[in-house]
């Protein structure tokens, strides 16, 4: 289930993650979407033009 490590993000221009994630969900539209730190599991859906990823990332899912 998603619980509270999951964060739900609508129609952003740009997007800045950082810290410690262990379940990211991003859902829309993000032209520009970056991602810092350790993150197990990342789900990306949408159109992303620009997508940049650091760290360490096991699992990684682009639709």
């Amino acid at each position: 289930q998603l619980r509270e490590n999951l964060l739900l993000l609508g129609q952003l221009p740009q997007v800045l993650l950082l810290g410690q994630l262990p379940q990211v969900l991003l859902l829309g539209q993000q032209p520009q979407v970056l991602l810092l730190g350790q993150l197990p599991q990342v789900l990306l859906l949408g159109q992303q033009p620009q997508v940049l990823l650091l760290g360490q990332l096991p699992q990684v899912l682009l639709l």
